[in-house]
């Protein structure tokens, strides 16, 4: 999953260098012909690099969501397997962490089932929003061009919201329940003693449950 969060962060570095560098090229060419205008080669050389970096990082987004899909079906198929070849007990009744933890093995499976789901649908925001970077016009040839003012305003807006798919997406919210729901399975829960929400639990080691209202059993 850190590999995710990475190449989304060096996507939303690139989708930034894209921009500032087109900025600099319609800063150079509203300058009068001459000696003393900037070259734009070095800048639309640059432009050309970060628009690469972008078509790349998408691409090795895709490989990693199929990676994820392939966990989720080999998960599916450990289960099938679990009943096949132990008891049904085995895989839908007896708990997985059995010291610590509430969960079957059909639980934890179906746990993971959000997982490409909720990455595919990640992606698409980001490949929408790069396009939103990378195309602004859009590609339609019968609207006249906008103008570099709006240009530049709806480019700096998918920016943004390319900064917050970084780290507050839907993905990376079911994510830390996630990982920290298996963590208290791992690590054990116990009853909160300190008076907090009804029904709270805590990690051993004092770590408080996100909510109460999460049922480890359910």
């Amino acid at each position: 999953m850190g590999l995710w969060d990475e190449l989304v962060g060096d996507g939303w570095k690139a989708a930034k260098g894209l921009i500032d560098e087109h900025t600099e090229i319609d800063n150079i060419l509203a300058i009068p012909e001459g000696p003393s205008r900037p070259p734009i080669t070095p800048h639309y050389t640059t432009y050309q690099s970060h628009l690469s970096a972008l078509e790349l990082i998408n691409s090795k987004l895709q490989k990693q969501l199929q990676k994820f899909r392939l966990l989720s079906d080999t998960a599916c198929t450990l289960l099938f397997e679990a009943v096949r070849l132990r008891d049904p007990e085995f895989a839908l009744v007896d708990r997985l962490w059995v010291d610590t933890g509430t969960w079957t093995l059909e639980h934890f499976v179906e746990s993971m089932q959000d997982l490409p789901t909720l990455h595919a649908s990640h992606l698409a925001q980001i490949i929408t929003l790069t396009s939103t970077i990378t195309h602004p016009n859009g590609t339609s040839t019968t609207s006249a061009p906008a103008a570099n003012t709006d240009i530049f305003e709806l480019q700096r807006s998918a920016l943004q919201s390319y900064a917050d798919a970084t780290t507050r997406s839907e993905l990376h919210f079911w994510r830390e329940e996630w990982l920290e729901l298996v963590g208290l399975e791992i690590g054990g829960w116990e009853p909160n003693a300190g008076g907090s929400d009804e029904g709270g639990s805590v990690r051993k080691g004092g770590r408080s449950s996100r909510a109460g209202s999460v049922d480890p059993g359910i």
